[in-house]
């Protein structure tokens, strides 16, 4: 089977989400309980890989902290 001009073999989508430490906390649950594994299986289902991105994983909780005491 010979494949369309312009496809790659490896496709794949990416997903980044970025808010301010006090925003969008019920979504982001929603999309990560929800959103991302229904996205995942449909992507998969193409052979798509499906990327998603928290800006603030990997922010340590002291430093969320701080940051949610400093915000008005």
């Amino acid at each position: 089977m010979t494949q369309p001009v312009g496809l790659s073999r490896n496709r794949s989508i990416r997903v980044f989400v970025s808010s301010t430490f006090r925003d969008m906390v019920e979504e982001r649950n929603e999309l990560m309980s929800h959103t991302w594994p229904a996205l995942r299986r449909l992507c998969r289902e193409r052979q798509v890989e499906f990327v998603e991105v928290d800006l603030r994983w990997g922010i340590p909780e002291a430093v969320t902290a701080d940051l949610r005491e400093e915000q008005p």
